[in-house]
Formats: structure tokens, C-alpha cells, sequence
């Protein structure tokens, strides 16, 4: 799972030289770090902590020494929203210290990075309530049980922005379903959180999660290809 092309037939990138971005490695920068340990993926959130010219340090949460101590290959690869985009890059452990309830991953910086294009679709307003599921690391979406609730903010070919209760981690995938108020059915997709960014809604939808199609259904590309028909003709 880790040890993968960065570029997959679901994301559109383009390469980046690190000299051009090393702005992107500020202290204090969001960032998910993903890995994999005894065959399964693990997805941690964490914070770039330093950087210089050899490497990147990322703080995390040490929830349990032995998460790290067995990590597979001793790589990992690390993904964050900056700049309008959501950039990606995979990287050699070259220390891991622990201090306390922290743990700080010394990485080699990468000479270059993956980054997601900004959207290519126009999005389409729409607000209708969302139930979805966040898949459990090593589990298909479709089998993920703990259903959660949000509404549609806009909606577009390449993905849809939800108001929801909870921040949930870029990368994280949800199998979700839309419920359309006049009755026409209920499109379902499987999409990948891209950014959780807090929300000026009223209580409870608190966080905004833009999210990318994986995989979507029939009655949701009818429904976008509609609305794409619509405002073309407004």
C-alpha cells in the first residue's frame, strides 16, 4: 500500500522541484503521515516540526511505541494541503526519537514532491443531508459500519465539498450517499478527503471536508451531468 506509484489512475499531478517548494515545509504545517506496519496501513495526523536542507522532522503523537519501531522498508509517505493544492511525497526514516507523549520522525527531504492540480471541474452548489462512512485502515469502504451525517455544500465531476460534525484526516476514504429531497434516488460515491478546514456553519456541521471521487455511481453522473446541463443553458 505504501510502497506505491504517488500517481494513480484517480489523481491528476504534476512534478515539483523541491527547490521550488521548500516553502512547503514550514514549522507547524498539518500533515498526514501514512505507513505501513505488519501488513497494514497506518494514518497518522502530525505537524512539521523543522526542516533544512537534508531533511524534514515531523511531530506525532506517540500512541504506541511499537507502531514505529516496526515500521515496513522504513518508509513512509506524507501528504498535506498547502496553496490551493494537496501535495504528496514519500521519504526514508532516518531516526526516530521518542520524548514523552511525542514521537519526531527525522525523514530525508525528498528532491521531489506529487501535487494534486487544482480542481479541472466546475462545482455546482447544492445542499442536501450526506451519510457516509469512513473506512477503517485496512478495510474496503463498503464494509465500514459507523454511519455519519453532513450535507452537500457543492458538488462537481471530480468531487464534493460536505459540512460535517467531525475533522477527519487527508487520505481518509468515505463510501458516501446523497439523499435528494425531491425524491429522485440516492447517489452513492467512494471518495478520498483531500482537506478539513473549519466551518462558519451554524452548529452542528463545524469542519468543511473537500473531497475527491474514486469511484462514483450512476445515478450521481447523471445527477452532476444535469446540473452541468442546467447552468450551461442559465
Amino acid at each position: 500500500l505504501l510502497v506505491k506509484n504517488l500517481v494513480d489512475k484517480y489523481v491528476r499531478t504534476s512534478k515539483l522541484e523541491i527547490s521550488d517548494g521548500s516553502v512547503l515545509f514550514c514549522r507547524g504545517r498539518s500533515v498526514a503521515v501514512e505507513f505501513s506496519n505488519c501488513g497494514r496501513a497506518v494514518q497518522m495526523q502530525g505537524r512539521i516540526l523543522d526542516s533544512d536542507d537534508q531533511t524534514v522532522t515531523i511531530s506525532l503523537a506517540n500512541t504506541c511505541k511499537a507502531e514505529f519501531t516496526e515500521i515496513e522498508s522504513n518508509y513512509v509517505r506524507v501528504g498535506f494541503a498547502a496553496q490551493g493544492g494537496y501535495y504528496t511525497f514519500a521519504s526514508r526514516i532516518l531516526d526516530c526519537r521518542f520524548t514523552g507523549a511525542l514521537v519526531q520522525l527525522i525523514l530525508c527531504k525528498p528532491m521531489l514532491i506529487c501535487r494534486v492540480q487544482r480542481r479541472q471541474h466546475e462545482r455546482f452548489s447544492i445542499h442536501v443531508p450526506v451519510c457516509y462512512t469512513v473506512s477503517i485502515q485496512g478495510i474496503a469502504p463498503e464494509t465500514a459500519t459507523v454511519v455519519k451525517y453532513g450535507e452537500t455544500e457543492n458538488i462537481g465531476f471530480s468531487g464534493v465539498c460536505i459540512a460535517a460534525e467531525e475533522c477527519l484526516n487527508p487520505g481518509s476514504i468515505v463510501n458516501l450517499t446523497l439523499n435528494l429531497l425531491d425524491g429522485s434516488g440516492t447517489p452513492s460515491a467512494i471518495a478520498r478527503v483531500l482537506r478539513s478546514v473549519p466551518s462558519r456553519h451554524r452548529s452542528p456541521w463545524s469542519w468543511l471536508l473537500g473531497c475527491q471521487f474514486l469511484d462514483s455511481g450512476l445515478l450521481l453522473d447523471d445527477l452532476i451531468q444535469r446540473m452541468n446541463l442546467a447552468s450551461s443553458l442559465s
